[in-house]
């Protein structure tokens, strides 16, 4: 997972190994590809003092495998795998 910051440092989205596939399902090649043209926006987020059981609770309905975890700014300070 990639996270890909917008002009003034927050978050602008995520690429994951998914959007890759994903991506070069459509285009011939990633070498005049952008960032913005294969992020997921607006990735799945968890305030960081959130209970690890509602983590995975989110993880299952979303079906999803890692969330950012984020701060009262917004800012990303890390992230929870459900591997963890």
């Amino acid at each position: 997972m990639v996270m890909v910051e917008d002009a003034e440092g927050g978050l602008a989205g995520i690429i994951t190994d998914g959007d890759l596939r994903r991506f070069m399902e459509k285009e011939d090649s990633l070498t005049s590809a952008t960032a913005a043209q294969m992020m997921t926006r607006e990735p799945l987020t968890l305030p960081e003092d959130t209970m690890i059981i509602e983590a995975e609770e989110k993880m299952q309905k979303h079906r999803v495998s890692t969330l950012l975890v984020t701060n009262k700014a917004n800012k990303v300070t890390g992230l929870v795998r459900i591997f963890d």
